[in-house]
């Protein structure tokens, strides 16, 4: 009876040791699923804020210069979608998105080197604008870029990476539209004339482009 007991015992115990290591190793899978939701959701948020950082870093310029105005803050913001653009490629193998974000890279680094010879052009332009237009244009710049800014803060976030970053990019897009059609009602500058309007055309067309991609992608 005794033995019989013993016997009864210790199949108990290794039952309970059954289950304890079943438990464990469920939690560890469990765990180890939310780390990899976590590591995602980080990503992409890391993405999101690397769009934002250059224009947060940089003063943003309202002088009586609407020209130098427009380039010197498209900079900071054309860095933003180069940043996001390469953080996005660490990551991402969706070759379309890739593509989109490599052709972001190629494009706006020639724009920046552009915009960067142009400025000390600018700084010795003549004053062209009166104080009413200064005062127009760089009230509405603000309001535009934080238009811009709460547009892709509401930008819900679905932990994929690929779509996440196409639908932030497209209010960004828009903000980089809206300024180049803001500074085509004031400047005299043709260089700048020119700038704006291959910004809108191409924008506009890759804006579109985003969107086909994410109806495939949800």
């Amino acid at each position: 009876m005794q033995l019989t007991l013993s016997k009864a015992l210790i199949n108990l115990v290794a039952f309970m040791g059954l289950i304890s290591t079943n438990i464990a190793i469920a939690e560890e899978k469990h765990n180890h699923h939310i780390h990899q939701h976590k590591k995602v959701s980080t990503i992409s948020e890391q993405i999101i804020d690397l769009m934002h950082k250059p224009m947060m870093q940089t003063p943003f310029l309202e002088s009586d210069n609407l020209d130098l105005n427009f380039i010197s803050n498209m900079i900071p913001h054309h860095q933003g979608a180069i940043d996001a653009s390469e953080m996005l490629l660490k990551h991402s193998k969706n070759q379309r998105v890739r593509a989109q974000a490599q052709a972001i890279i190629k494009e706006q680094k020639a724009e920046i080197k552009e915009f960067e010879s142009l400025i000390p052009q600018l700084q010795e332009q003549k004053k062209l604008y009166s104080p009413k237009e200064v005062t127009l244009f760089n009230n509405q710049a603000k309001t535009d870029m934080e238009a811009m800014m709460k547009a892709m803060n509401e930008t819900k976030l679905h932990n994929r990476i690929d779509y996440d970053f196409l639908s932030s990019m497209i209010p960004h897009h828009q903000g980089a539209i809206d300024a180049s059609k803001q500074i085509l009602q004031y400047t005299q500058n043709e260089q700048i004339k020119t700038i704006a309007k291959h910004i809108i055309q191409t924008q506009e067309k890759e804006i579109e482009t985003f969107k086909t991609i994410l109806k495939n992608i949800r």
